[in-house]
């Protein structure tokens, strides 16, 4: 069994007040910031981490590089790429195929919007993981969700505090998990 880690981008990665929603490109784009607290966990996971967004790859690309965080993810899969939107069971599909998940793979998926966490856990039993500002409000989540929290960090601290394995290189396994470059852009 391998461990993996599926992130949305928008609001997954970062929250509504960590950068500038404007219609003026460089204003919004100079707005994200490194993010150094999020790269630290990240690369505390030994485990393939990888990019699924309904955004496009040049967004993606910009939004990582700004956030300092390119690096962690070994792949990357956004919408332009398959015309494929989330919620959509193809694009789990094609995400599966492209990131290489084996049925015994144990997966988590964070996500703001809950709706595209559904197929994943109804068609793939992924652990899903969804991020709202919401969180601490007693709102039921969804049958479908595994667990809420408020941000990515947070989830990321109680998952390996919870499940200590996260943190630990299965030596078992042949394939490299260190944090790679998605493309061949500097960050």
């Amino acid at each position: 069994m391998t461990i993996k880690f599926i992130f949305d981008l928008d609001l997954t990665l970062y929250s509504d007040n960590e950068y500038t929603n404007t219609d003026n490109e460089e204003l919004y784009y100079n707005s994200f910031k490194r993010k150094p607290f999020l790269k630290e966990l990240l690369l505390s996971i030994p485990h393939p981490k990888y990019i699924l967004t309904n955004a496009s790859k040049d967004h993606a690309d910009d939004v990582l590089k700004k956030m300092g965080i390119t690096k962690c993810f070994k792949n990357m899969m956004s919408a332009d790429m398959f015309d494929l939107f989330k919620p959509s069971i193809q694009t789990y599909k094609v995400a599966i195929n492209l990131f290489k998940i084996r049925d015994t793979d144990r997966v988590f998926y964070f996500e703001d919007l809950a709706e595209n966490l559904k197929p994943a856990k109804e068609n793939h039993n992924w652990t899903t993981i969804w991020l709202t500002k919401n969180a601490h409000m007693n709102k039921r989540k969804p049958l479908y969700v595994d667990y809420k929290f408020g941000s990515v960090e947070e989830a990321m601290m109680y998952l390996c505090a919870q499940f200590p394995e996260l943190l630990e290189e299965i030596k078992t396994e042949k394939t490299d998990n260190k944090c790679v470059a998605i493309d061949n852009k500097s960050s």
